[in-house]
């Protein structure tokens, strides 16, 4: 055969399509531009798992781990800010060398992921939301007395005692204020007396600190927070005094949340988990 035969027969033999399979999916190599056509939806089922599936709840994100969790599954953990925390977790992820000290590995295609994200639950918004801000005598009561599910230092009776009080003496007038060395704060308003056309002092003792127990995030746990209380007194007559709080050593609380919700994963998905960005 010369060359010219050659090469028409082989120009001839390219011109008709192709049917082949490329690691058991079937293609059609087509003659013009010499495209390649995957046939994969002819297949019963596709050749592996390909989606990322997100949830909000870390009951779910566990659930959804431990029904399709492979040898080499790996769960990457991050915080993303306050109470807010990440998981993402690689159904096909590479696998560990087969034979320790050498190199050899079983890298996979890491396109089965779920990820999970923490949603804030309201409770916890409010008291994070307020934290450090300054609020009106009246305002700060409505927030303690909206809010007063999750106290719980001063006990119940005692906290509505020192609602009551602010909202009493929310028109008063600053005099005067008292720092005791047992926990508590002695303030004096001047309060107008209506029935008798005067005035009178009227006090009101506020605890230096509340404790609070809330849920960062739904079904995750429980924080245990402490907060200063904040007052700024007036600096001229006739202004308001301000109240507030403020978490106390927040940073420390949110970190072993957290920890717990890393040993939570571990323990229940029996999967290695990574501390990321």
């Amino acid at each position: 055969m010369n060359e010219n035969t050659g090469g028409i027969s082989l120009c001839e033999g390219a011109a008709r399509p192709t049917e082949t399979e490329i690691n058991g999916v079937p293609v059609i190599v087509a003659p013009n531009d010499w495209l390649v056509h995957e046939l994969k939806d002819c297949l019963d089922r596709p050749r592996r798992v390909k989606t990322t599936i997100e949830v909000n709840c870390l009951e779910s994100f566990i659930d959804y781990v431990n029904r399709h969790k492979e040898p080499a599954s790996i769960i990457k953990l991050a915080n993303i800010g306050s109470t807010q925390i990440s998981a993402i977790a690689v159904i096909d992820y590479h696998g560990a060398p087969t034979t320790p000290g050498t190199s050899e590995n079983h890298p996979n295609w890491q396109e089965h992921k779920v990820t999970f994200n923490t949603r804030a639950t309201a409770s916890w918004s409010a008291w994070s939301g307020n934290n450090g801000a300054m609020m009106s005598q009246s305002d700060f009561a409505d927030f303690i007395y909206q809010n007063k599910l999750e106290i719980t230092e001063p006990a119940g009776a005692d906290l509505l005692e020192i609602i009551t009080t602010l909202k009493a003496l929310s028109k008063g007038v600053f005099k005067n204020m008292v720092d005791h060395h047992d926990g508590s704060i002695d303030m004096v308003m001047n309060m107008k007396v209506s029935t008798q056309g005067g005035t009178t002092d009227k006090p009101l003792q506020l605890p230096k600190q509340i404790r609070i127990v809330v849920q960062g995030f739904y079904g995750g746990p429980e924080l245990h927070l402490t907060a200063d209380l904040k007052i700024r007194v007036p600096r001229e007559d006739g202004d308001p005094v301000m109240f507030g709080y403020k978490f106390y050593r927040l940073a420390d609380d949110l970190e072993s949340m957290s920890i717990e919700v890393e040993q939570q994963l571990k323990k229940q998905t029996e999967l290695p988990v990574y501390r990321c960005r």
